[in-house]
């Protein structure tokens, strides 16, 4: 188990994965220790970058297209290494999704948050 506990209720959890990260997320659905919380913004931020943090804050508004996040949010162009770079491991970690999942080329497709998105969100806006 990728999850180091000092007690056996997840009390003082260390996160040292994204794989123990989003194992910590399907266990708790409200509050998170700061202990937790710093956690989660380290690892975020050594892995994927403030600007994970950013398109995960822009999402938690409204759905948005890639277009949007790349060109208005983080000022890139659009080509497929930013795609690549910024929004692709997001969708690997299961934090933001398509919103017509059927047809992942539409011309509409937007990203939205899932769950573990939110709860994201949530951990950083608590501290």
């Amino acid at each position: 188990m990728a999850i180091k506990r000092d007690s056996h209720k997840f009390e003082n959890p260390i996160i040292n994965s994204f794989d123990a990260l989003n194992d910590l997320l399907s266990h708790f659905n409200d509050q998170v220790s700061n202990q937790v919380s710093n956690q989660v913004k380290n690892l975020i931020s050594s892995e994927l970058g403030d600007k994970a943090i950013q398109i995960l804050f822009y999402l938690s508004k409204m759905p948005r297209k890639s277009k949007d996040i790349l060109v208005e949010l983080l000022g890139l162009s659009i080509q497929t290494k930013n795609k690549q770079r910024y929004i692709d491991p997001l969708l690997n970690q299961k934090w933001i999704e398509l919103t017509i999942q059927e047809n992942p080329k539409d011309r509409n497709q937007k990203y939205q948050l899932t769950k573990k998105g939110r709860m994201i969100v949530e951990i950083h806006k608590a501290n």
